[in-house]
């Protein structure tokens, strides 16, 4: 069985999506997953390495430039599959979906599973995360097409599958619940308060202040409005500061 992405770079969320799913359906059910990733040229050898130092039976292929040129990376794809002995394929998200849908299509794929990590058209219309008109037009028709056209599906939770009900019409049970985890190399160590202070100190912070800590992306969907009316009435207040 092949789990598919295409055009996701490896990252902390790669190694908890991706990489920890392989291994849980490999270790746990027995699944022999083989990873077949899609990246960008950029970096290309770099972060080749770095996925199959998690994984080390990946395959990753170039992409030919541009996420929309996903019509010549199916065709890529399909030749792959042409030439494996594999014919069940799950697929991160709905672009990999559609690569692997157009795969059953050309006959060289039997069964396909569509691994829904979120509400990719409304992620995508809100929050402006792919700047092409065509894909922004294409997306819920594409998100419908995974969904239904499927032969099953992971869903991250309980309230995608209820999205899917509404938006897509979606009434068939052959999902599962898979919700998002911790990456599994993380291992979480809490300093004792001398080091506290010492970092605190290093930091310019002084033992009074309250220190409140932001660690995440300055992706739209982190809500970046929302934060700053929030830290700018919490910054009025004194001795309390923001580490980014």
């Amino acid at each position: 069985m092949i789990y598919l992405t295409y055009a996701d770079q490896p990252s902390g969320v790669y190694s908890s999506q991706v990489i920890d799913v392989c291994n849980y359906l490999n270790q746990k059910a027995g699944a022999k997953i083989k990873l077949v990733s899609f990246i960008s040229l950029h970096n290309f050898y770099a972060n080749k390495a770095k996925i199959k130092a998690e994984f080390s039976a990946a395959v990753v292929l170039p992409m030919i430039p541009r996420m929309s040129a996903w019509k010549i990376n199916s065709i890529w794809f399909s030749l792959y599959m042409l030439f494996s002995k594999e014919k069940s394929i799950i697929t991160r998200n709905v672009m990999a979906c559609k690569i692997a849908l157009d795969a059953r299509k050309k006959g060289v794929a039997k069964k396909v599973c569509f691994d829904g990590r979120g509400a990719i058209a409304a992620e995508w219309n809100e929050y402006n995360v792919v700047n092409i008109p065509a894909f922004k037009q294409g997306i819920t028709s594409w998100e419908n097409d995974a969904v239904n056209n499927s032969d099953y599906r992971i869903a991250v939770s309980e309230k995608l599958v209820d999205y899917w009900n509404k938006k897509y019409n979606y009434v068939d049970k052959n999902h599962i619940i898979i919700p998002c985890t911790l990456n599994s190399n993380f291992e979480p160590s809490l300093a004792n308060e001398k080091e506290t202070e010492d970092l605190r100190a290093e930091l310019g912070f002084n033992r009074d202040d309250v220190v409140l800590v932001y660690s995440g992306s300055t992706a739209g969907w982190q809500s970046f409005n929302m934060l700053k009316s929030f830290l700018e009435k919490t910054l009025s207040e004194p001795n309390t500061k923001v580490l980014f």
